[in-house]
């Protein structure tokens, strides 16, 4: 009888202090309740976070491992000047990987660049050029809304022409068919073949809707500068582990730069595990 007789004085004190103090407990709920919304909503965009960089991690392809000059991720313990010094992949050393690799189903040498593009009147600075070797669409996945891909005599002539961003057709051209039309890159005619499917903002920043792709050969007549940021991108044969390719294509490059036994590699072999694991 006591319990209950405190449970009931207890009721009925709760009730009394939230009558008395409406305000204060309207305020606490609310409160309460913004802090549940608040946190739905974080969760909300971290999942839709995730999402993006996953389909951006899907773009560049889980089987294909990547050949750079700088480390993803770099040893604290090594200086600096080590990596500053090491050379710049190239396209030899992209083709020697497609000539000896028995584990590469192919491999793409790449480097972005920027430049000042314009079409009649109108001119967008500062706009990020791609330039490319004709597999880079093997290695890579993207969409074209019009147009086409290099061909390879494109591709190895290093022809003048350009497939453009979603966002640059539609800032460059405005209703213009952009398929066909002339436009200057950094000066240099190009003729647009092709255009991206548009794609949206990328959390990896891989997005290639402001971005002009050229054949490595004409990117080189635009870029003037030798000391261009090259990578070799190298996916994977089926059924061949990207530890497995990351080996054969290690002891490829140590040969071609005639590294001797025991010395560091002059190079990084770097995978989307990397990234997502850091």
């Amino acid at each position: 009888m006591l319990l209950l007789k405190l449970l009931k004085e207890s009721f009925i004190f709760a009730l009394n202090s939230v009558i008395v103090n409406k305000v204060r407990t309207t305020l606490s709920l609310l409160g309460i309740t913004i802090g549940i919304f608040s946190i739905i909503s974080v969760l909300t965009v971290f999942d839709s976070l995730q999402t993006s960089i996953k389909n951006s991690f899907d773009e560049l392809g889980k089987d294909v491992i990547f050949v750079t000059k700088w480390p993803v991720v770099g040893n604290p313990n090594t200086p600096w000047w080590k990596y500053w010094n090491r050379p710049q992949p190239t396209e030899r050393e992209q083709r020697e990987i497609l000539r000896r690799s028995n584990a590469a189903e192919t491999a793409a040498a790449y480097y972005t660049f920027s430049k000042n593009i314009k079409f009649h009147s109108k001119t967008i600075e500062n706009t990020s050029i791609q330039a490319v070797t004709h597999q880079f669409d093997q290695v890579v996945f993207f969409e074209l809304q019009d147009g086409r891909y290099f061909t390879i005599d494109e591709a190895n002539a290093g022809r003048n022409v350009a497939i453009v961003g979603a966002k640059i057709a539609e800032n460059l051209f405005d209703a213009i068919d952009p398929l066909g039309q002339q436009i200057k890159i950094g000066g240099k005619k190009a003729i647009v073949i092709g255009v991206f499917k548009q794609q949206g903002n990328s959390a990896m920043g891989n997005s290639t809707d402001e971005v002009i792709m050229v054949p490595m050969g004409f990117g080189k007549t635009i870029s003037f500068s030798r000391n261009v940021n090259m990578e070799i991108a190298v996916k994977a044969k089926e059924g061949v582990s990207n530890a497995m390719l990351k080996d054969e294509i290690a002891g490829i490059l140590r040969t071609v730069r005639s590294i001797k036994a025991g010395e560091e590699d002059s190079f990084d072999i770097n995978e989307i595990s990397v990234v997502t694991n850091y």
